[in-house]
């Protein structure tokens, strides 16, 4: 099951340029190939000649396909297709997408083997034949065995671009992964997009790094490629010292993501999730995304929203029922480039409740997310002050170091009892501390209970004087998988602490920053005091007074 709707079991996603012959051969491959199968083709088009101009030619095939055009002034001087294929994938509607050159032409039924072969876990590479001029790629297309030849082959040099053994790049010649790992992925890093070259060296670190999936490639045996020979004229425009000025630039990027990546042996992927239910997003909202890049490099950033959001509140207290009615500052994180917005359809869960209250709705989904993707699960109402990659690897060392999942806790004064609060999580995908709570959530479920699936769930099955009550679904965990996490990371200011936040003017920022104790504030969105500050706040008077903590974060974060 996935939490997004498919209408093919494939997308052939390419973004052309300048090469009609090519394509062509491609297409017909297609049609030739995967009559039996449901799929479509993308092709964006980045401006192409008009002899290239594809608007004729797609009309000549039975099998959908949507060509879109990038205009001249769109696409301006750049020559990094990233913004290309990323256009592509967000009109992809296969549950599986290929990433292809458009020149590559299927040698075998690639499809039926993704089909039968592609996991949620990894992402595949083809095999890709080089063909050096249009005489071989002729003698090739009518004679797949010259591949054996060995004197045809030394025509070809290098003779394969991507191969398991001859050369293992994993570029995407043609390669495919799922949708849903594409869409949290967030495609290319359009940040490139104004450079040269990388595009392809960066995806594949942000799939090993941000997701956590395998990478391969397959040998030519299960399907392969042919890279068709093509003139090579998008660079003509650029001399060669602003070309390697291009190059450059996208190299110091790439050195970037390589060190923070590189920095901390961090197991979870670096996924960061969240979830807003379509009500004003307030500006200290925004201030959790705006401080989480403040201190993360190379993270992906989902924000979930439901499509038809239940505004029915169905418990009895006052949680969550105080409304802020200022600015809505949404739309601010549609310029965030490592941001995507999903809207989903919660009822296409595997939640039997359909008319749950929102919030209630938000708790199932965060464990369905974190179980099937893996990563950060962050309220809205978290400050960032720290790096969170550095303070699990260090408190996570030794045997602590292969955990699966991290619930945050911290004891009540003078009780053998653990609060666990629900406003952070860190997991891998398919644990099964996760796995056993949503086998069992029926269980929990409370219409009634703000925090039925929430804190309240979790203190009655991992505090010990529920035990009895709770060893059932307690034997079906693995639970030295779980970690049990100092819930002052992120809340060393407690529900009834709040005048640390937005009254009292001796609290400083390097009190945070500067703890290896300490990663972020939780300011607890739900509070009055909180509704409060956000309804009455001007930004600019926060900036030039800095009268509180929170004012002080706005001054330093929002600049």
């Amino acid at each position: 099951m996935s939490i997004f709707s498919y209408k093919y079991d494939f997308s052939i996603v390419m973004g052309y340029y300048n090469r009609k012959t090519q394509v062509k051969r491609t297409l017909d491959k297609f049609a030739d190939t995967y009559k039996d199968y449901n799929y479509e083709v993308i092709i964006v088009d980045d401006n192409s000649t008009q002899e290239h101009a594809l608007d004729e030619l797609v009309k000549e095939y039975s099998y959908p396909i949507k060509y879109m055009k990038i205009s001249a002034e769109e696409k301006g001087n750049r020559i990094n297709p990233s913004v290309v294929y990323n256009k592509g994938f967000r009109e992809a509607q296969g549950k599986i997408v290929i990433i292809q050159n458009p020149e590559c032409i299927h040698m075998g039924n690639l499809l039926g083997k993704l089909k039968t072969t592609l996991t949620y876990n990894e992402y595949i590479a083809f095999s890709a034949y080089n063909c050096t001029s249009e005489e071989l790629t002729v003698r090739l297309l009518n004679d797949i065995n010259l591949i054996n030849d060995q004197e045809y082959n030394n025509l070809n040099v290098p003779c394969w671009y991507n191969h398991p053994t001859r050369r293992e790049v994993h570029f995407h010649f043609c390669a495919a992964m799922m949708n849903d790992n594409l869409k949290l992925l967030g495609g290319f890093d359009e940040t490139l997009a104004d450079g040269a070259w990388f595009d392809d060296d960066e995806i594949l670190l942000s799939i090993r790094n941000k997701m956590k999936l395998n990478i391969r490639t397959l040998p030519p045996e299960a399907g392969f490629v042919i890279h068709q020979w093509h003139a090579r004229d998008a660079e003509s425009k650029f001399t060669k010292e602003q070309h390697n000025a291009l190059i450059d630039k996208n190299r110091q990027i790439m050195t970037k993501y390589r060190e923070a990546h590189a920095m901390y042996n961090f197991p979870f992927p670096k996924l960061a999730h969240f979830y807003w239910d379509g009500s004003n997003f307030s500006y200290l909202n925004l201030m959790t995304i705006i401080s989480f890049n403040r201190h993360h490099t190379a993270w992906r950033l989902n924000v979930f929203c439901p499509k038809n959001p239940t505004k029915v509140k169905s418990w009895k207290g006052d949680e969550q029922k105080e409304e802020y009615t200022g600015k809505d500052y949404f739309d601010e994180l549609k310029k965030i480039p490592n941001l995507t917005i999903h809207y989903i359809d919660t009822d296409s869960l595997p939640f039997t409740h359909k008319t749950a209250s929102e919030i209630i709705k938000s708790d199932f989904f965060r464990l369905y997310v974190l179980n099937k993707y893996g990563g950060l699960w962050s309220d809205f109402d978290i400050i960032y002050t720290g790096n969170v990659e550095k303070y699990h690897v260090e408190k996570m060392s030794g045997k602590n170091a292969n955990k699966s999942m991290v619930l945050y806790r911290y004891p009540i004064e003078g009780r053998d009892y653990n609060i666990f609060p629900v406003g952070l999580f860190l997991s891998q995908k398919n644990n099964s501390i996760l796995g056993t709570i949503i086998k069992n959530i029926d269980m929990f479920y409370n219409p009634d209970s703000y925090q039925s699936l929430g804190c309240q769930m979790f203190q009655f099955i991992f505090n010990k004087q529920s035990y009895k009550d709770a060893k059932d679904i307690l034997k079906q965990m693995k639970l030295p998988e779980l970690f049990f996490g100092d819930a002052n990371c992120y809340l060393p200011i407690k529900w009834n602490e709040l005048d640390n936040l937005y009254v009292r003017e001796d609290r400083e920022i390097n009190e945070f920053e500067g703890s290896s104790e300490v990663f972020g504030i939780h300011w607890f969105n739900g509070a009055t005091a909180s509704k409060q500050y956000c309804n009455n706040l001007d930004i600019e008077n926060a900036k030039k007074t800095q009268k509180c903590l929170v004012d002080k974060f706005i001054a330093k974060y929002s600049k």
